[in-house]
This record gives C-alpha cells, sequence and structure tokens, in this order.
C-alpha cells in the first residue's frame, strides 16, 4: 500500500507501527491486537485525507492587489525552492495571497498549510479575511487558532495561528508534521518567538525535504534572510501608496513631548479642518499628558481617542468607528503594523518608541524611550497613503532620522532567554550556542538565561534539565510562573499560586480609564490588601468566583460596574483552566476551599513567590528606597498597595525601568521566607563553630546572605547539618574524647572517670598535661565512629544498632605509664577516727592553695590530730623527708647520704607500718635516723623553713554560713570549739586522761563519750601502745579500732604485770616441733611465738573475748585468774593450732598431687594463701572458726574431683565478692588497721561454707543479700 498519498501526521504513525510489528514477528510474539489497531488507523487515515482533498476552496485573486502580478513567479520559486523570502509593502495582499498560492501548488494535501501571525487579533482577522475570499466556512476549511480559542477541525487546510501556538506545538510535534508548508508573515518584527521559529524551522529542514518555507513581512532585512537560508530567493512586492508629503518639525530646546505634539496638530489646523490625524507616541503617560492637554485646547468639531494595550476593547473599537467628528487618535506603535486605522490622512509621528530591554546583568527590565529606527518610521508613515493622499509630520529633524539604525533590535538581543533555553533544553535540541539562531544573542543573555533556570531549580548546575525543571517546562506559561505554581504544591498553596501565575501571564484586567480614573481606583479598593498586591489577585478572583461567573451577561455587568476588562477576565479564567488541566495530568491536588473561605496562607503564598522571583526580593535601607539582589536600587511603584507603607522586605513580580527603576505588583515579606523559598541561592557564613553539650550537638553562628542582602544576622544551629564531617571532627575531640556529653550508657561514666582520674594524677604527681594523650584517645574514637556521626542524637542512634566496643584501655589514653609509681599514694580522702576527709590537691606555684589541702568543717577538725598534717600523703613524703634530711646540720647530713635512698627507707617503712603515723613526722624521723646511723638526731635539728611551700598540707576549715575555704598552714587556731581529739585534756565523762604510763591507770574508762553533741558523736576510749612502748588513754571514733588498740595494751600491761610467767610462757610454748616448723615457714621468723603467747594472753585474761576491762579492779581481779589458767589455756591453743596445720598440711598434700588446675584451683590456693598469711594468729577467730573453714575446704576438693563443673558453677557465686574483696584489699597499705575489710574477710569465709559445704553449721544467718551490702560498705569506705 502507498502511504505517501496518507497525512504526514498518519504516515509515520502507521510507519511506527508496522515496525513494532516486525518486532513482534521475530521475537515470536502475538501481534493480532497490533494488526487490529493498523487496520483502524489506516481507515482512519483514508478518511482524513478524502476529506483533506475533497475540500474546496475558491481560488482568486484581486487584480487591484500588487501581488496578483507576481503570482506564477512566487508559484515556479515555490516549487524550486525549500525556503522563499517575500518582501511585500503595506498593502500588497501578501498575509492573504500567499496561502492560496500554496494550496495551487499543491500543498494542504498531506498536510496543512501555517500561517503565523505575532497577533492574535491579525491571526483571527486574516483567517476570517481569507475564508471569505474563497468561499469557505470559517473554522472548517480555513481555520484560526490562538490561546483560548481553536477554531479548526480534520478538515482544515489553511491554518491561522499565533507564531506562539506554532512554538508550543513543536513540544508534541517535533517535525512538525501536522504541516506540509509554513508561511512565517511579519517576520521584521524579529520577536523571540518568530526568531526562535525559524531556527527551529532551519534544523528540520533536512529531515522535511519536501517541506516550504515561506518567509514574508513589509520590511525585511532581505538579505540577511537570504544568507542564512543559503541564499534563498527573494522576491519584492511593490505596495499600492498613494503620495505622502513629509513635515519635519524638529523640537525645541527641553521641549516637553505633549508640547511639541500640540504645535504639530495645530500645523494641521492651519492647514485646514478635515482628515483624521494618528499620533504615535512612546507609551500610555505621554498619551495621557498629550491628551488632556490637547483637550483643553477645546479644538472645535474635534474628538481626541487615545489608543493603548490596556484600554477595555470597547474604547479600542472607538477607532474603527469613524464619525463626523476629525479623529485626533493618540496611539503606541500598536497601530503601527498590527490593524489599519480607516480615515487617517494625516500622521504625526513623535520619533519616539518605548522599547523593552532586559539588562542581564541586574534582571531588570527596562521601559526606556528611544529613537525609533527607519524601518519603523517607514511603517507609521505608510498609515496615512493606504486610501489617499497623505501627510506625515515629523517631530524631528532629517538628519536624526538618516543617524537611526536601519531596523529595530531583534527582541533575542534585548530578552531574557530562559523560557527559549528551558524549551531547547527540553526539546533536546542544541545547546543555544550551537543553534541557528538569524542573529546570535548576546553571551550576557544566554549566561542570565541560564542562571535564572538555576535560580528557579529548572536546571541543576551542570545546565541539566531536573525533575522539576521536566515539569516546569509541561506548563503553558513563563518558567518563573511555573516554578510558583510548582512551589505552590510544595506549600499547600497550588490554587493560590495558579491563580495568581494565570493573571501574571496576562494584561492586567483592571482598567484606569482616563476619564473615570478616580471612579475606577475606588472601585477596586474592595480587592485592596495592605500587605500585598497578591492577596489583591486573589481577592479578586474570589469576587468573580462567587459573583461573575453565574451568566455571561452578568460577568459584563460586573465587570463594567468593576471597571474590569472582559476579555481579560475571560482570558484569565480560561489560562487558569488550562493550567489546572496541566496540574491534574501529574496528580496534583488543588483545594479551592481557602479561597472561597477566604483564609490565606500568607507565609505559604509569598514563600511560592519568592521561588518565583528570587532577584526581585529587597530590604529597605531608606526612605522609600530598596537594596535589591546584586546592586540595584528600586522604588515601590506608586500604584502598589503598600507604597504608603513601605514595609521593610518586599518580593515584587516585575521590577521595570521607566523613569526609575520600579517593582510592581509586590508585596511585604519576612526574611527567613527567603531562605526556605531559594535556599540553594542563600550563602552561609559560619563562625563561633563549637560543641554545646546541653543541645547535644556542635553549633555554629550562622549568617545567611542572599545575594548580598543579609537576611540573617547569626543564629546558632546544628552545624552536622551542613558540615557533618568538620562536626564529627569537633563532636569527637569535645564531647567523644573528654565524656563532655549527657548519656545513660555505663561506658562514658566509667570513660569521664578515666579522663578525671588520669588529670587529677597529673595534678597528684603535679606534671600537669603530662599524661592523658588528646590525640590518641581522639584516634580511638575515630577509628570507630561512622562519619555520619556527629551528634549525641545520632550517637546514640549509633549505639543502639551497633553496640560497639567504645572504651579505651588505661594505658593507652596515656602517652606514658609512670613507671612504678603508685597512685595509691596519693589518696582522695584520709581515713581518720573513722571518719573520711576530702584531699584536694593542686597545681598552682606561688598560690597558698599549691600542693594537698585537707577539706573539714570546723566541728571535724576536732577529730582529727595536730601532727596530721605532718604526714602529708605517701606520694609526696619521701620528697617533704628529703627536703628535711638536707636541712640538718652539716655533720649530721653527710651521715644521711645518699640523701634520697634514706628518705625512700623511711617512706617504706611508714607504708609497711612498721613506723606508725601517730606523732610528729619530725619525732618519726628523729628516732629513724638516730637508730639507723647510731647518732642522737632530735627534732630542733630539722630546719622546716627548708621545705617548698607545697610539701606543707595545707588545710581548709569550711566554716558554717561560709562558701569560702579558709586555708590555713597546719591547723588553724581553734578557739571557739575543745581542744582536738587526741589532745582532750578534759571530758565531762573523764576528769583526767592520763598518758605514758606501763600500769593500768587508776581512773575509771568510759565505753563511750559525747565529742560533738551537735552531730551526736561519740568517742570511745581504749588503751593504746605508744611508739615509746608506753601505755596512752585515747578516744576512738571507731569502736573496732578502739577494742583493736585496747586488746593489744592489755595484754602489754598483762606482761608487764608478770613479766616472768610472759617470758616463760613464750620460751616454753607447748607446740610441737614440726608445728614450730610450720608457723616459722609460714611466718618467716619466730614473731610467731609473740603472736600465739598474745592470744593465749589475750583469752585468759578476757571472758570469751569481750573486752569490759575499764578500770584498775577489774584488770587487777581478770589478771590474776588470767595468771593461774595460763599455761592450762596454752595446751589448749596448742591442741587446736595442731589440729589447724594438719589440716592445712592435707589439703595441701590433696592440691599436691595431679590436680587440674583451673579457676577453681586457684581459688582454693588464693583462699589458702589468705588463711595462713603472717600474722594469721592475731585473728580472734582463728581458734574458734578454723576449723570449720579447713573442713569445708576438704569436702569441696573430694567434691571437685567428681564434678568440676558443678564447682565452678558454686565458685560464679564467691567469685565477684572474691574480686571486689581482693581490689580493695590491694588499695590498702595496712588490711590489718582496716577493722571493715578484715570483717569482710571473715565474713567471706562463712559464705563459703554456706556454698561448698552447707552441711557444716555457721554460727550466724548469712545470703549474698547480707554479701551484697557488706561489699559495698567496704569499696565505700
Amino acid at each position: 500500500m502507498d502511504f505517501g498519498k496518507f497525512l504526514l501526521q498518519d504516515q509515520y504513525r502507521i510507519r511506527s507501527l508496522l515496525r513494532k510489528i516486525e518486532q513482534f514477528k521475530k521475537s515470536d510474539r502475538p501481534f493480532d491486537k497490533l494488526e487490529g489497531s493498523l487496520e483502524k488507523l489506516i481507515a482512519s487515515a483514508i478518511d482524513k485525507v478524502n476529506k483533506r482533498h475533497n475540500a474546496l476552496l475558491s481560488i482568486k485573486y484581486p487584480s487591484e492587489l500588487p501581488i496578483s502580478s507576481k503570482i506564477e513567479e512566487i508559484k515556479s520559486l515555490i516549487c524550486s525552492n525549500q525556503v522563499v523570502i517575500v518582501s511585500g509593502s503595506t498593502g500588497s495582499g501578501k498575509t492573504t495571497q500567499l496561502p492560496k498560492i500554496l494550496f495551487e501548488c499543491g500543498f494542504g494535501k498531506v498536510g496543512r498549510i501555517g500561517c503565523t501571525q505575532p497577533r492574535r487579533l491579525a491571526a483571527s482577522g486574516m483567517a476570517k479575511r481569507v475564508s471569505e475570499e474563497t468561499k469557505c466556512v470559517f473554522g472548517k476549511e480555513i481555520g484560526c487558532k490562538v490561546r483560548f480559542s481553536d477554531n479548526t477541525s480534520d478538515n482544515t487546510v489553511i491554518k491561522f495561528m499565533t507564531d506562539g501556538i506554532l512554538l508550543s506545538e513543536t513540544i508534541s510535534d517535533r517535525l512538525l508534521l501536522q504541516y506540509d508548508s509554513i508561511i512565517i508573515d511579519e517576520a521584521h518584527e524579529r520577536t523571540l518567538n518568530i526568531d526562535f521559529i525559524i531556527g527551529y524551522i532551519k534544523n528540520i529542514l533536512p529531515q522535511r525535504p519536501n517541506f516550504k518555507l515561506i518567509i514574508s513581512s513589509a520590511t525585511l532585512n532581505t538579505q540577511a534572510f537570504s544568507d542564512f537560508f543559503d541564499k534563498s530567493p527573494v522576491i519584492q512586492i511593490e505596495g499600492k501608496m498613494f503620495p505622502i508629503e513629509d513635515v519635519f518639525i524638529p523640537p525645541y530646546e527641553d521641549e516637553d513631548t505633549s508640547f511639541h505634539i500640540q504645535r504639530g496638530i495645530e500645523w494641521i489646523n492651519e492647514m485646514e479642518d478635515k482628515g483624521d490625524i494618528l499620533v504615535f507616541l512612546p507609551g500610555e503617560k505621554e498619551i495621557k499628558d498629550s491628551f488632556d492637554l490637547l483637550e483643553g485646547q477645546k479644538y472645535l468639531n474635534t474628538e481626541i481617542i487615545p489608543l493603548y494595550g490596556r484600554m477595555s476593547i470597547n474604547e479600542q473599537q472607538r477607532i474603527f468607528q469613524p464619525g463626523k467628528l476629525r479623529r485626533i487618535i493618540l496611539s503606541t506603535n500598536v497601530a503601527e503594523t498590527s490593524i489599519t486605522i480607516p480615515g487617517i490622512k494625516y500622521v504625526v509621528d513623535s520619533g519616539l518608541v518605548r522599547i523593552n530591554r532586559y539588562d542581564p546583568r541586574y534582571r531588570i527590565e527596562s521601559l526606556q524611550i528611544e529613537n525609533i529606527s527607519r524601518a519603523s518610521e517607514k511603517q507609521r508613515r505608510g498609515r496615512c497613503g493606504r486610501l489617499k493622499d497623505g501627510i506625515c509630520i515629523h517631530l524631528y529633524d532629517k538628519s536624526t532620522l538618516e543617524s537611526s539604525p536601519e531596523f529595530t533590535d531583534p527582541e533575542i538581543c534585548r530578552s531574557s532567554l530562559a523560557e527559549v533555553i528551558l524549551q531547547m533544553i527540553s526539546l533536546n535540541l542544541p545547546e543555544i550556542d550551537n543553534f541557528p539562531f538569524l542573529e546570535k544573542p548576546k553571551n550576557s543573555l544566554i549566561r542570565e538565561g541560564y542562571k535564572t533556570l538555576y535560580d528557579i531549580q529548572a536546571i541543576d548546575n551542570h545546565n541539566k534539565l531536573t525533575e522539576e525543571g521536566k515539569i516546569i517546562s509541561d506548563f503553558p506559561i513563563d518558567p518563573c510562573l511555573a516554578k510558583m505554581v510548582c512551589q505552590g504544591n510544595k506549600e499547600k498553596s497550588l490554587n493560590e499560586m495558579i491563580i495568581i501565575a494565570s493573571f501574571l501571564s496576562l494584561q492586567d484586567p483592571r482598567e484606569r480609564s482616563l476619564e473615570k480614573q478616580t471612579v475606577a481606583d475606588n472601585a477596586h479598593k474592595r480587592f485592596f490588601d495592605e500587605r500585598s498586591d497578591f492577596i489583591s489577585i486573589l481577592k479578586l478572583w474570589n469576587f468573580l468566583e462567587s459573583e461573575g461567573y453565574s451568566s455571561t451577561n452578568k460577568l459584563r455587568k460586573i465587570c463594567k460596574e468593576n471597571f474590569l476588562n472582559y476579555r481579560r477576565i475571560k482570558e484569565w479564567r480560561n489560562l487558569y483552566l488550562e493550567i489546572i488541566e496541566a496540574v491534574e495530568e501529574h496528580g496534583w491536588e488543588v483545594n479551592t476551599e481557602n479561597i472561597r473561605k477566604e483564609i490565606y496562607d500568607y507565609a505559604s503564598i509569598h514563600s511560592s513567590i519568592i521561588s518565583a522571583f528570587p532577584a526581585n526580593v529587597g530590604i529597605k535601607t531608606e526612605k522609600g528606597v530598596y537594596q535589591g539582589a546584586g546592586e540595584i536600587k528600586f522604588f515601590l511603584f506608586p500604584g502598589s498597595n503598600i507604597f504608603k507603607t513601605l514595609p521593610k522586605w518586599v518580593v515584587c513580580s516585575s521590577i521595570v525601568e521607566t523613569s526609575k527603576l520600579y517593582a510592581r505588583i509586590g508585596a511585604e515579606i519576612s526574611p527567613e521566607w527567603i531562605e526556605n523559598a531559594v535556599s540553594h541561592l542563600c550563602k552561609s557564613l559560619y563562625k563561633d563553630i563549637y560543641w554545646e553539650k546541653k543541645r547535644g550537638f556542635v553549633s555554629a553562628l550562622e549568617t545567611v546572605v542572599f545575594r548580598g542582602l543579609l537576611i540573617n544576622e547569626g543564629r546558632r544551629i546544628h552545624y552536622g547539618r551542613v558540615n557533618s564531617l568538620e562536626a564529627r571532627k569537633i563532636f569527637i575531640r569535645d564531647a567523644l574524647a573528654p565524656g563532655n556529653f549527657f548519656s545513660w550508657h555505663k561506658w562514658l561514666k566509667d570513660h569521664k572517670k578515666m579522663i578525671e582520674d588520669i588529670k587529677k594524677m597529673e595534678i597528684k604527681i603535679r606534671r600537669p598535661e603530662s599524661l592523658l594523650n588528646n590525640d590518641a584517645i581522639f584516634e580511638h574514637f575515630d577509628k570507630i565512629i561512622p562519619d555520619d556521626v556527629c551528634s549525641v542524637k545520632s550517637f546514640e542512634e549509633y549505639l543502639n544498632i551497633s553496640r560497639p566496643e567504645l572504651g579505651i584501655k588505661f594505658e593507652d589514653a596515656m602517652y606514658f605509664l609512670p613507671g612504678d609509681m603508685d597512685f595509691i599514694d596519693y589518696p582522695d580522702e584520709l581515713i581518720f577516727a573513722n571518719c573520711s576527709f576530702a584531699l584536694q590537691y593542686s597545681f598552682n606555684p606561688g598560690e597558698i592553695d599549691d600542693g594537698v589541702t585537707l577539706l573539714a568543717k570546723t566541728s571535724e577538725l576536732n577529730l582529727l590530730p595536730s601532727y596530721i598534717c605532718d604526714w602529708l600523703v605517701p606520694g609526696y613524703l619521701s620528697e617533704k623527708v628529703r627536703f628535711l634530711i638536707k636541712s640538718l646540720p652539716k655533720n649530721k647530713r653527710i651521715l644521711c647520704n645518699p640523701i634520697q635512698k634514706t628518705a625512700e627507707e623511711f617512706t617504706n617503712e611508714v607504708k609497711a607500718g612498721r613506723i606508725r603515723k601517730n606523732s610528729k613526722l619530725l619525732t618519726s624521723l628523729s628516732i629513724f635516723l638516730s637508730s639507723k646511723l647510731h647518732i642522737e638526731v632530735m627534732p630542733d635539728d630539722f630546719n622546716e623553713s627548708e621545705i617548698p611551700k607545697y610539701l606543707i598540707m595545707k588545710v581548709g576549715e569550711i566554716k558554717e554560713g561560709q562558701s569560702k575555704l579558709v586555708l590555713t598552714e597546719g591547723f588553724p587556731d581553734l578557739e571557739d570549739v575543745s581542744t582536738r581529739i587526741q589532745r582532750l585534756e578534759k571530758n565531762e565523762n573523764m576528769e583526767q586522761i592520763p598518758k605514758n604510763f606501763m600500769e593500768f591507770p587508776s581512773v575509771k574508762m568510759e565505753e563511750k563519750v559525747l565529742i560533738d553533741k551537735e552531730r551526736n558523736i561519740y568517742a570511745y576510749p581504749a588503751l593504746i601502745i605508744e611508739g615509746n612502748g608506753e601505755i596512752s588513754i585515747h578516744l576512738f571514733t571507731d569502736q573496732r579500732e578502739a577494742q583493736f588498740n585496747h586488746r593489744m595494751a592489755l595484754v602489754k600491761l598483762f606482761s608487764n604485770k608478770y613479766k616472768e610467767q610472759t617470758k616463760y610462757l613464750e620460751k616454753q610454748l607447748p607446740i610441737k616441733t614440726f608445728i614450730a616448723i610450720e608457723l616459722s615457714s609460714i611466718y618467716g621468723s619466730s614473731q610467731y611465738k609473740s603472736d600465739f603467747s598474745g592470744a593465749v594472753i589475750f583469752h585468759s585474761l578476757t571472758d570469751k573475748g569481750n573486752i569490759d576491762i575499764r578500770d584498775i579492779c577489774t584488770f587487777n581481779d581478770r589478771a590474776e585468774k588470767a595468771c593461774s589458767i595460763l599455761y592450762q589455756n596454752s595446751i589448749k591453743f596448742s591442741s587446736i593450732l595442731e589440729n589447724i596445720i594438719n589440716e592445712r598440711n592435707s589439703i595441701l598434700s590433696k592440691l599436691g598431687k595431679k590436680f587440674q588446675k583451673n579457676e577453681s584451683y586457684d581459688d582454693i590456693c588464693r583462699q589458702m594463701e589468705f588463711l595462713f598469711q603472717q600474722d594469721f594468729l592475731k585473728r580472734d577467730y582463728v581458734w574458734t572458726r578454723y576449723s570449720s573453714y579447713l573442713k569445708a575446704l576438704s569436702l569441696r576438693i573430694e567434691r571437685l574431683n567428681n564434678s568440676p563443673l558443678k564447682d565452678l558453677n558454686k565458685f560464679s557465686e564467691i567469685k565477684p565478692y572474691q574480686e571486689k574483696f581482693d581490689e580493695r584489699i590491694k588499695s590498702l597499705k595496712n588490711s590489718q588497721f582496716a577493722f571493715g575489710v578484715m570483717e569482710f574477710a571473715k565474713l567471706l569465709q562463712e559464705f563459703r561454707i554456706k556454698v561448698f559445704a552447707p552441711e557444716i553449721s555457721l554460727p550466724e544467718k548469712i545470703s549474698s543479700t547480707i554479701m551484697d551490702q557488706k561489699i559495698k560498705e567496704i569499696m565505700l569506705n
């Protein structure tokens, strides 16, 4: 079948379907449905082509038209050339006759003959005229399509349209297959659409070899067009013109245009008072000024009629209705080419035109008055010679005309190219630099076009179409207005934006006739909104929706009453509905309720407007002057609603330069809306970046600038949302590494404690910043923490998902480990008399608090001995002793060399407990040195002034009612309280406290005495062995310590009283030899003899271990009885000891055999080691409970061999208590005097019996609850 006879569009569809059928056949897919579709398509195509061929057009060429003599020549050129250029003067008939010539050449069969006109009125007028000439029905064979009106059918052969319609059809018909030929009329106007269409068609001509293009115009630079289309032929057609006389009347110096016009009119009036006059003026303002001036002249039999674009249709129609009066028509260049006004004999040409030029640098439209081109002068002049002889009054001299440019600059060289560029990108056309424009636009305009599209996010920074850009290109409106609609959808104000966008796309329908300006302004006040011209548009729409659309007549009436242009109102609504259709194709929901209820979301509406016109934002800098984006300054247009209020921030739909740079259709806005709407155009500057613990993120002070306008002067923001990697570094450095944030995770508590401990260590060892390695801690977290974690919130989310091991090892967090330094030597508190006193360390050389300070309330100082400060803390003691030794007289100091070693020996003796800290340091040091050096060293030999201040302990006295510490070196003077606890001379319960005696004193000791009435603190009097071996009475706040010292002193007093019996007991111990050998092995010396005899004496002297001997009578009575049973008890204790040692050996023997060495084995060894420590015979419970402990151990070992796993399970109950006990023991220098810890040691042995040998009875009930409570106590104290 020959498809060539079908319409071009049908040919394309049929061939596409045939290719698809072939593909289905090759892939063995069913194609029955496709063949059915093909049959229907062919049938439809045949029907269309038959109708097209049956079209009957009566083709006749009026002989009076100049073009008629050129018909055959034109036909010949068309048949032999793809492009023909026709240049014909006004009245030559080219517009109406060229379509008929093409039809006679055989075109209009497989495609339509398209005819474009720059204006709708001309398109519809020419279509109707051609339909009359060809005797066809308008809308059938001859049709017309303009915006909002389509008068065409399938039978249409010749289609008149605006160039905008043809341009829009390129989107769906890339090769313009609807047409087999196109006439571009009035090409001399060089509008943006015309230039783009010409370039577009040139691009497709190679793909459409049978396509014909006719370019037609009155005043045309034919050579440029011919060259553009590869030397295409040009045919000139002279128009039919009557003689025209030219008169030049140049202006006076500084003469106003209206007065100049008046002179021209009066020159004509002097000649005759008949014949209509057409006056060309540059703009509406000049027309109004001239109208007022001429009206005032009261010319006889004359009416003055203005003509400009914003007038109502009825007013414009007056020019086509000549009357009996002479008419003076004051017109803009609208009368230059588009319309022919009847009866014109005179033309008065001001020689001026208001040209719209776009400044790409500042993005403003400039409506400046310029001299017209010679081509425009020719068009104006020709208006008075159409029907009879005419006269043209030129209000300028001849030289001015000769120096004018030949043609007006093409629109493409003086307009924004954003819409053209967007369409080119959406059509996948070559880039604008490579596109075949008749005249290439300036680079600055091209750059601005791309910039505008980027501003509205239609393209990205690579000039590629964005997803939103694709949607924007679908709308039949300017890209900026389309952006407004898209943003309105996001801002939930879609309907409002469609209304505003469609309004701004058209000419303002609000009319202000010269005669009724005040009445019109009053009528428009009902739509007034004092903050926004855009809201006024919505109010106008709502008024029309509620009042005007019930009938056409009613709408016309309402428009007339309210000074609204009926045609433009209809166009507004039609465009609104057209956009609604486009919106619905995207599935967007349009909410009309808010408008109907007059609910206007001011922020969302104006945010959408800002997104469309970001370059039209400004801030008031001085009265009436606004600083815009970039470097422009503008004023609010006087007709704007906000002109009187002059808000600080505004946005407007356009900025146009006339007499001033005016912002038109504006609104008051808030600067934060700018940032929300066009964040991609805002530049943020950040400073003062730091970690904020309270807010949980790294914050920065953000200053936001929009193209030179400061829209936010400074706010604190989450820096992680701006620069997550930099924020992450700060988060790790200032939050994670130092533990400086809030979290409930246990690791953080441990981490912060580690940091604090290391920092405290640095201060304690007097080397600040020497241990804590912040870089190492940073690197530790840097390796673990993901790149997107930069705040507490993201960190917590990461922890909840990943649960990583975050803790850094203690040693890894330090630059180095401080060798053998024992940090227990730098305690945080001093425990004395069962009371805790905080120690505060400071590295503050030269200040009074440098060193270590003991903190105590005034009332608590009573509990401390005066010498307690002498001993400092163990870590400082060696250095202090070194300074003291160096202060000795030379003869004694030399004997101490090496001084450092001697100082360390003394310190080690103190740490080992062999030198007790129960007297002044100088006293103990002098005794030590005297013994070591075998010379007499006295306390007065030392010079304490040689000691550095940081080695002198300070006392921070916390006085009641005062927040500031009172610091003193040593103890403060205590005038308002009794003397210290160790130096109490009198007490209400004890008249005299004797000291330094060898026999039991005559005073009676109470069990306890009240020493602090306010806090109800008691002390416990007890005998104590002083450093020199003498006995004294001291007060203790810890009853256990009092009992321990009292027991040791009672044994000492008994030994003093019964020296012979005691010596005999020690020499003649009833202990078997092998037992003695075992004890010597355990003790490492014969000290066991003293401990054994002391235990025998104590148990003989007391009643079952109860220390109730508190006066001399009781002591003497008990001592005498004890002496009588002393040896008997020694035998008894020896027997108990023998059993203990035998049981011990038995257990050790079992352990020595082939025994699996596991955790159970290690625990048993640890228990045995504890039970048989060097001084184990000093423990009271050796004689009563050791046998049970050892029996339980034996049972455990037997069961362990049979069920090792069961033993491990049982040991798991013991393990946590044992580990904490071991930890506490390590922290103590001398556990012998840690009475709470030693009590727990006994309790732990009892708990072992309960766990491993529950059949052995216990003296008291014990449980895990009790163990938990006790271990908590010893760990805290």
